[in-house]
């Protein structure tokens, strides 16, 4: 069987790292591509062609909520999971309306 392809949304190495440990350690076979900015992100969709996006929700010009609104627009089949070191809940307020308004995702064929 053909490696998972994940793409993971992030740009602090350690959590990237801690990441990929924690699907090797779980026996996932993948291959990743790591994207920090909006335009790589984007380009990613395309060129990578992931099965699985792994997305930080805090990054610098960019978050969580925008990268699920674009895959919803441009690969929607893609399942997202959103991962997040934020201590607070301040930084992930109005994220339950967008998940409310995403939770009809497409049926998988």
């Amino acid at each position: 069987m053909a490696p998972i392809r994940i793409l993971i949304l992030e740009d602090n190495p350690a959590d990237v790292e801690l990441a990929q440990y924690t699907l090797s350690s779980a026996g996932f076979n993948f291959v990743s591509k790591i994207v920090e900015t909006r335009d790589e992100y984007v380009h990613a969709l395309s060129d990578f062609s992931p099965d699985l996006i792994l997305s930080d929700y805090d990054l610098p010009n960019f978050n969580g909520s925008d990268a699920l609104d674009i895959v919803r627009e441009i690969r929607p089949e893609v399942p997202f999971i959103l991962f997040t070191g934020a201590q607070t809940g301040r930084s992930l307020s109005g994220f339950s309306s967008l998940l409310h308004r995403h939770r009809e995702f497409p049926a998988r064929r």
